[in-house]
């Protein structure tokens, strides 16, 4: 019998580490993706501030000429055989790069990825939008964000207005409390010295 449930122990042990294991790699995955993109991004960035012809989409050419100009040593390795990393936009201004299975590093379009996964799949924007949607987007974003901050803010002020005030509090007792006993202290001084006074007098 105790075989049994050590044998069953170690079967559920194993499902977990494995099941663990295989979401482990999916986020290894998943920022390898947006590493690749990040670098690509800052490797565009640079090659525009140093050339006139600027780079303004991501295809294979692009590929070829940042590697060509060594701002790329070699082209990055896809995570996952699903991942295929686009544009949207001039690259040169305001474009974005992302990937059709992990979608952008702002998380702005809606991929393949999102599926099954807690993410609103509605709030996000479908892989052939424009760049003035996605500004729009942004906008929207960073318009709730600042509300959201402005409440956080003020929620963080009046808590620490609250700690504040009960530490004034706290520490206006302990010094009620120190005056009092120092005036008790005197009062029981000044009794014994009249009592002794007393008492040489009657002598």
């Amino acid at each position: 019998m105790n075989y049994k449930k050590l044998i069953i122990s170690c079967l559920i042990f194993i499902l977990l580490s494995y099941s663990n294991l295989l979401a482990y790699r999916a986020s290894a995955r998943d920022k390898t993706c947006f590493n690749n993109i990040r670098v690509i991004q800052g490797a565009i960035e640079m090659y525009n501030m140093e050339h006139n012809n600027e780079l303004k989409q991501l295809d294979r050419n692009t590929i070829d000429e940042l590697i060509k100009g060594k701002y790329l040593k070699n082209e990055p390795q896809k995570p996952d055989s699903n991942c295929d990393l686009m544009s949207i936009g001039d690259l040169s201004k305001d474009g974005i790069i992302y990937c059709i299975y992990h979608g952008d590093l702002e998380h702005l379009i809606y991929c393949d990825y999102y599926k099954d996964k807690d993410y609103d799949q509605h709030q996000k924007l479908p892989q052939d939008t424009t760049i003035e949607e996605i500004n729009q987007k942004r906008e929207k974003i960073t318009e709730e964000r600042d509300k959201l901050r402005e409440k956080v803010d003020l929620k963080y002020k009046k808590e620490k207005e609250e700690k504040e005030r009960t530490k004034f509090i706290e520490n206006l007792i302990v010094v009620v409390s120190l005056v009092t006993c120092l005036i008790f202290s005197i009062i029981i001084e000044i009794y014994k010295m009249s009592k002794k006074r007393n008492s040489n007098n009657h002598e």
